[in-house]
């Protein structure tokens, strides 16, 4: 047990699976995009949990607040006004997070240092605050969203501990990326079946090896689409 698990929580901020299925369409069929959105749903927040820290998912249907940054300022507010002292957000596109980017950034916090996890789109992955770091006010009207946002919560927050560059899955190519690049390793090879059937394409597994052996996705025909997708 942590010892300062008390002053610390998770907030994983996501909208239920059907509703990041219409948000981010990674396949153009609603179905098995919304399986997918469940799946990413799942990584998150297993990841969160295995932390050992309280975890709060505020899904959509509890977000209060008409912009973005309203629903997250409010969300963090939440969790402050329940007498936690340092709240690490994340979402539910990295699928690369660990729960040692997790105790890395609960350690910083409790030096009372601040943790961006940069995404490579320009905006985050993760989010750490202490709770005398945080202006409701000035935090709502940051650029959410918008490629200038890592650059926006290092000047607002000035010194901070950041953490290794990631990449949020929001489209296609970006998954396509993720699962080529073999930085999905461990978590593809326990899913891989249900992403793939998701997006309705055969695989033929080498059980003789600790990696699926994904023919499509070889060197050899990355020169075309690695995954061909229904438009």
């Amino acid at each position: 047990m942590r010892s300062h698990l008390q002053h610390t929580a998770i907030l994983f901020f996501s909208h239920l699976k059907k509703q990041q299925a219409n948000d981010k369409k990674i396949h153009s069929l609603k179905a098995v995009n919304k399986k997918i959105s469940s799946l990413f749903i799942q990584k998150s927040l297993k990841t969160a949990q295995r932390s050992g820290y309280p975890v709060y998912w505020i899904d959509s249907n509890q977000q209060q607040g008409d912009t973005f940054g309203e629903r997250f300022a409010n969300a963090y507010q939440q969790l402050f006004d329940k007498g936690y002292q340092n709240v690490i957000a994340i979402g539910n596109d990295c699928l690369t997070l660990t729960v040692e980017d997790i105790y890395q950034a609960a350690t910083s916090l409790e030096s009372n240092k601040p943790v961006l996890g940069p995404s490579k789109d320009g905006g985050v992955y993760l989010l750490g605050l202490c709770k005398e770091q945080f202006s409701k006010q000035t935090f709502e009207e940051l650029p959410w969203t918008t490629c200038t946002l890592t650059f926006a919560l290092k000047d607002y927050l000035k010194d901070v501990q950041f953490l290794s560059f990631k990449v949020g899955v929001n489209h296609r190519k970006d998954l396509v990326a993720e699962i080529t690049s073999g930085a999905l390793c461990q978590w593809v090879n326990k899913n891989i079946l249900e992403i793939l059937v998701a997006l309705q394409h055969s695989i033929y597994v080498n059980r003789s090896s600790s990696r699926p052996h994904l023919p499509f996705l070889s060197k050899e025909h990355l020169r075309g689409p690695p995954i061909c997708f229904h438009s």
